[in-house]
């Protein structure tokens, strides 16, 4: 123990020596974090909330019933401020859409207001991009979920009132009452938008856009930050860490020292960050929708509350640097890692609007797990759950390092 404490002094030491230049180099990286957040933010909110979501449909709709239909989306429906209906033949609709100037379209079958009539119901064929999907396919997703649900109860409805009245000799309001609860249904569905009060949750993890940008990038950064530490903890050389068993401190103590050594200069650098920002956006009357006015105390607050996950991150990048012995190949590994968990957790992009697969599979990442902490640190409400998984994570990482580092001074 005495010289598990001599070695952790020492590697202190040098870590913060080296504090000045790691600042420098995470302020660059923390420009380039924050000139990509920014870019990325100003597109989702001039994109995904001020642009008209672009539908096409495919067909003859000159049937009077189907035109009328149209004319209302178009003109008439609440929907025609995020809708915007485009009539084209399919080829056309084919190219718009791998152009992406469509978010979908519609094939719709000839003789289709006949075939509601009588109950056979053909389908509309509804054709997307086969990506990522973006809030326009959410939209249109949702929405061909309703409009099918308001045709099928609507027609059930009607056609049982018809059968009543055929059943007690009502046939002389027979077509005077389907005509009465056609127009019905018709009046409450241009005016459902009376009906509920919206509430909006947010993007992801029921976070506002910023909110969530700000958790997603700061996640990113402490993952990306590890570059610093290549130079300080990745090594070719073992004979040091072989006297230091060979005088007793085994492979366990040397990672623990190293370990504790790098959180403090993860630790330094992340609150010195939060710290700067919240000096900044205080003076510049920054506000957060969760937060309200991001002033100094709430954003340096944040940083700290993040050091459970720096933790588990620090243990990440210290098992990066032991599987390579090359700075440079260090370097590009913990980048190429950060990219990658980055992009699968939602980093850049919110989570939920990935395939279900991606999703389940970005959530169960370090990565995922540190936005998820981030998250419910910005609303306030950290479970025990999600602290469990950083502690596991972060006991995860440190078992892998002390079986490479065991394996390296078992060598010669």
């Amino acid at each position: 123990m005495r010289e598990a404490g001599r070695y952790l002094f020492i590697q202190t030491k040098r870590v913060l020596r080296c504090f000045p230049a790691v600042f420098f180099m995470t302020l660059l990286l923390l420009a380039a974090v924050g000139l990509v957040g920014k870019s990325v933010i100003e597109e989702k909110l001039s994109d995904d909330k001020k642009s008209m979501v672009e539908i096409g449909v495919v067909g003859d709709v000159s049937d009077s019933y189907l035109g009328i239909g149209v004319m209302a989306l178009k003109h008439l429906d609440s929907s025609r401020y995020a809708i915007n209906i485009q009539m084209m033949d399919e080829a056309e609709a084919k190219s718009a859409l791998q152009a992406g100037d469509l978010a979908a379209y519609l094939v719709v079958p000839a003789g289709f207001v006949d075939s509601i009539v009588s109950g056979e119901n053909l389908k509309i064929t509804y054709y997307t991009r086969n990506s990522q999907m973006g809030i326009g396919t959410m939209l249109m997703n949702e929405l061909s979920v309703i409009i099918s649900d308001f045709i099928t109860k609507s027609q059930n409805a009607i056609y049982g009132m018809q059968s009543l009245c055929r059943t007690y000799g009502y046939d002389d309001i027979y077509w005077d009452a389907t005509n009465e609860l056609n127009v019905r249904y018709i009046d409450l569905i241009l005016s459902r938008t009376d009906f509920f009060e919206i509430e909006v949750l947010g993007v992801s993890n029921q976070l506002s856009m910023v909110g969530y940008y700000i958790c997603g990038l700061t996640v990113f950064f402490l993952m990306i930050w590890g570059v610093n530490g290549c130079p300080l903890f990745v090594r070719k050389d073992f004979s040091l860490a072989k006297m230091l068993k060979i005088n007793g401190m085994g492979a366990f103590y040397q990672i623990l020292c190293e370990y504790l050594a790098y959180l403090l200069l993860m630790a330094a650098s992340l609150v010195g960050i939060f710290a700067l920002l919240g000096g900044i956006c205080g003076m510049a009357e920054f506000s957060v929708p969760e937060w309200g006015k991001a002033d100094f105390e709430t954003i340096l607050s944040f940083g700290v509350s993040m050091l459970p996950a720096a933790c588990m991150l620090t243990a990440m990048a210290l098992c990066l640097h032991e599987l390579t012995g090359n700075v440079i190949s260090a370097m590009l590994l913990q980048f190429l890692t950060a990219a990658s968990l980055g992009y699968l957790s939602g980093c850049f992009y919110p989570n939920s609007f990935f395939p279900a697969a991606i999703q389940k599979t970005g959530q169960i990442l370090p990565s995922g797990v540190a936005i998820e902490y981030a998250s419910q640190s910005m609303r306030g409400e950290v479970s025990a759950g999600i602290l469990l998984a950083l502690t596991g994570y972060t006991a995860l990482f440190l078992m892998a390092i002390y079986g490479l580092r065991r394996r390296k001074l078992a060598k010669n």
